[in-house]
């Protein structure tokens, strides 16, 4: 349990750090704008720090699960020192009940893990469309030009 705290605090806690430090560095810059998505198609932020923010979606996840392991291992110094016995901890439910209750929590939870990570790859996809376009305009539905956010269209 010692080492799952660990990983819960620095999980959430590097979250916090790495979006404050990142707030901290565009105001810094003069960057009060909303949109960090022209800051990933200008370059502001860079691949480095785009690769750990993608890897940071996981964060609440691991952290959820270390709380969650934290919380179920700690009651079982209950049963070593003797202040509750097994018979007491045990349930009377059956093991094929149990057995069923955990194969549907896996099969939900893969189940969610896949629709997050295909929604994660579709919005990043989506995104990356307008970035690849070389005149650094994406373009609509429409197949109209778009100018990223802060970028004043030329007069002819």
């Amino acid at each position: 349990p010692y080492r799952l705290v660990h990983m819960m605090l620095a999980s959430g806690l590097t979250c916090a750090f790495l979006i404050a430090g990142l707030s901290a560095y565009r105001w810094l810059r003069g960057d009060r704008g909303p949109d960090v998505m022209a800051a990933l198609r200008t370059g502001d932020i860079g691949k480095p720090l785009a690769v750990v923010l993608v890897a940071m979606t996981f964060a609440g996840w691991i952290a959820t699960l270390s709380g969650w392991y934290v919380t179920e291992i700690g009651r079982q110094p209950w049963l070593v020192s003797g202040v509750l016995t097994t018979a007491q901890a045990a349930s009377k439910v059956t093991a094929g009940m149990i057995a069923s209750t955990l194969a549907m929590y896996l099969i939900i939870y893969a189940l969610l893990i896949t629709a997050y990570i295909s929604v994660l790859f579709h919005l990043a996809g989506k995104g990356m469309k307008a970035v690849a376009t070389p005149s650094g305009a994406g373009v609509n539905k429409g197949g109209a030009p778009v100018q990223p956010s802060g970028v004043m269209a030329k007069d002819s």
